[in-house]
């Protein structure tokens, strides 16, 4: 788990910005860093930095300290700050070669079944100078090229510079689990990075706001869902892609999207066997992916919420430790509060009791809002919707503080087993227009919509709706009035673009579409970019077994009424997984998630200081967030306005533009 940074240079970046653009994420890698320089007479310089172990200097050919060689030029800059986790010896340094020097790669991320894979290429004639995984993807992607990347079970993003064909090799997992963003540099340099933030030390660099997304962002709360940022410009390797490009083979503009190529799309499958047979491959898979998530040389403890998902990797995990004669207590971390209708933690206490585990307890106030706000913004790099991001940054800063270098979480489930309800209402409306009568008579009265129970005439609207043109749909969309309310608090002279969910390939229409539509553009991408800076702004790693590919697609597999047994969601989890928890924590209905009282903080505890924010908001953006908002923000305070998100998003982008003088 690391930062990368790849640099393609044309004439206006030197090594003093390649080291900046590396060092501003040390935070993602603070046990080592490396640096490859290579120009186009095929010399490959090596060096490193200042943390960088004095065994690697002695042995790894290290040129010296980039930083004593401020001016050099170069074709191609690779780069990484490292994390420590499997094989914490300096043999994991990056960048890492393979077969005598022709492949060089940088790596953020973790392959899980590496080992098996490791096996499977010595078969193959590979040998192998180091215990990590990093190695066995050089040597899959010498043996296999591109197509490697289906044998992977993991989270990832790197890239491989073959020095032979001079061509970079960049990819993404499948979910997008790990960051990668790009950006193209005035002079025309193709940047790849980590984090936005990255691209802020680099000539030509110009903090502007992409009015589209941030439009998304104010009206919808959508964030993630696509290419593009919130920095215009900056845009996401999307998840699933790679690119695959000669050095110097092309040129590039300012803004423009690069070619990359969609190496992984979700499998289509329907499976066949009875519940009970679904229920033993659910829980044989969920325990597979839980052993492989395990392997670390580092301390590892689990997120827990109180709620399904992370009771079931607590669980599991309790059980396969002691399976192998591991003695050691697992260390769990939970964020509570003070006050009753926020607070989980009875829930939680019941795992513990149960598990048996060291539990570890965080209490999250508005003091560290107004403290810590600035720093977040710093490290999400984007404005974040709501306070649930603070409290889960709260948890790592926890876990950091009992030296734990993993945390395991249950980040991903409810986007594809269904925990939102939100496969019912298509799977019904699916029936209805299909012709299955007597199945929908038979589903309607225990299949829910949403919390409630769902009517014939729910159906029909939903059919209906969902069937009609996207044009259309925009038109009757509830989304409408509040667009109103936004337009008076941001000038709305600038905020345009058309739904964000117009080029959005997965509809509502069908359960699939549906769960792929959550998976890669509803929730999930911007819940992964939350944990990823939140986990690594802390120099942990967070890792989410509910992602392992191979588990999504089985249970994608599976037909609703499985998900939904009888009437109740994620059933397949319960009974699958029903041994490893308390009853009561396996059957209640209610998780809550991350939620946070910041109604009360901000109407009863502090609002003069969210009053001052959202005033410091209108000046530092310039007059885009309107004046208006801060008669809003009183008649909320008063009890005068709805309360709801609304006030915070309009507080972020004052933040944002602070901290990355973003040029409203």
């Amino acid at each position: 788990m690391c930062g990368i940074s790849i640099i393609v240079p044309v004439k206006d970046i030197t090594s003093k910005h390649f080291l900046q653009f590396n060092n501003i994420i040390r935070h993602r890698g603070p046990d080592d860093e490396g640096y490859l320089l290579w120009s186009t007479s095929g010399q490959v310089q090596l060096f490193g930095g200042n943390d960088t172990p004095e065994e690697t200097y002695i042995k790894g050919g290290l040129k010296g300290n980039i930083s004593a060689f401020p001016e050099q030029s170069f074709q191609l800059g690779m780069a990484q700050r490292r994390l420590s986790i499997i094989d914490v010896s300096p043999a994991g340094h990056n960048p890492m070669p393979y077969l005598n020097q022709r492949y060089w790669i940088v790596y953020n991320g973790e392959i899980y079944n590496y080992l098996e894979l490791r096996v499977e290429l010595e078969q193959h004639g590979c040998t192998f100078d180091t215990h990590t995984d990093t190695e066995v993807i050089l040597a899959a992607y010498a043996t296999w090229g591109t197509s490697c990347l289906h044998r992977f079970v993991g989270m990832w993003a790197f890239a491989i510079f073959d020095t032979a064909e001079e061509t970079l090799f960049v990819t993404r997992d499948r979910y997008g689990i790990k960051p990668l963003y790009y950006w193209i540099s005035p002079a025309g340099s193709l940047c790849f990075a980590s984090e936005i933030k990255q691209f802020t030390t680099l000539p030509g660099w110009v903090s502007e706001p992409n009015y589209h997304q941030i439009s998304d962002y104010a009206v919808y709360s959508i964030t993630d869902h696509n290419e593009e940022t919130m920095f215009k410009g900056v845009r996401h390797l999307p998840s699933g892609c790679f690119y695959h490009e000669k050095i110097g083979g092309r040129s590039f503009n300012v803004g423009q999207r690069i070619p990359f190529n969609r190496w992984y799309k979700p499998v289509q499958q329907t499976f066949e066997g009875s519940y009970e047979e679904a229920v033993a491959q659910f829980k044989a898979c969920f325990l597979d992916a839980l052993t492989i998530h395990l392997r670390a040389d580092v301390p590892i403890g689990t997120a827990l919420s109180g709620g399904l998902d992370s009771s079931s990797i607590a669980g599991v995990i309790n059980h396969l430790l002691k399976s192998t004669g591991d003695n050691n207590l697992q260390n769990t971390f939970s964020s509570c509060s003070k006050y009753a209708e926020f607070d989980e933690r009875k829930w939680m206490d019941q795992v513990v009791a149960f598990l048996g585990v060291k539990a570890h307890y965080i209490y999250p106030t508005v003091e560290d809002v107004l403290s810590q706000t600035s720093k977040m913004v710093w490290h999400q790099d984007e404005p974040y919707t709501s306070q649930s991001a603070l409290l889960a940054n709260k948890v790592f800063e926890e876990a950091a503080k009992n030296n734990i270098k993993v945390l395991i979480n249950g980040q991903g489930a409810d986007e594809y087993i269904g925990g939102y309800g939100q496969f019912s209402m298509p799977y019904l409306s699916e029936l209805l227009l299909t012709g299955h009568w007597s199945q929908l008579r038979k589903d309607i009265d225990v299949f829910d919509n949403r919390g409630g129970k769902a009517h014939f005439s729910d159906v029909l609207k939903y059919a209906v709706y969902y069937h009609l043109p996207k044009h259309i749909r925009r038109l009757l969309s509830n989304n409408l009035g509040y667009a109103g309310l936004i337009s008076k608090l941001l000038d709305a002279k600038r905020l345009n673009g058309p739904h964000p969910y117009e080029s959005i390939p997965y509809d509502l229409k069908t359960v699939t579409g549906t769960s792929n539509h959550f998976l890669f553009h509803s929730s999930l991408p911007k819940y992964l970019r939350w944990e990823d800076r939140n986990s690594m702004s802390h120099s942990i790693e967070a890792r989410v077994p509910f992602l392992d590919h191979r588990l999504v697609e089985f249970t994608q597999s599976l037909p609703l009424p499985y998900l939904q047994h009888k009437g109740i969601r994620k059933s397949i989890q319960r009974d699958a997984l029903s041994d490893f928890m308390p009853e009561a924590v396996k059957n209640r209905p209610d998780k809550m998630g991350y939620e946070t009282p910041e109604k009360k903080w901000l109407t009863k505890e502090a609002p003069d200081a969210f009053r001052k924010k959202m005033a410091e908001a209108v000046e530092k953006t310039n007059g885009f967030v309107q004046p208006e908002a801060i008669k809003y923000i009183d008649r909320v305070i008063d009890g005068q306005a709805r309360f709801d998100y609304t006030y915070w998003k309009l507080i972020m982008l004052g933040e944002w533009s602070q901290q990355f003088k973003v040029k409203f």
